[in-house]
């Protein structure tokens, strides 16, 4: 558990930082920019659920799960 609130807390902050930033830029936008904006923007959730997947499927013993 302690593992998918660590992932949680450091997505959150890319999540942040990538508003943060978009923010800061919003004067110079230009359509590469745009692009690579939306890009991240898409592929920060999607990685985020790959991890969280990756975490709940991972097969392991139950003499480890406990």
């Amino acid at each position: 558990m302690f593992h998918v609130l660590t992932v949680t807390i450091i997505w959150t902050f890319k999540m942040a930082f990538m508003f943060f930033y978009a923010a800061v830029y919003e004067s110079t936008k230009t359509i590469k920019r745009n692009a690579l904006y939306y890009i991240a923007f898409c592929f920060i959730p999607l990685s985020y659920v790959a991890v969280l997947l990756t975490t709940f499927l991972d097969c392991r013993p139950l003499s480890l799960t406990w």
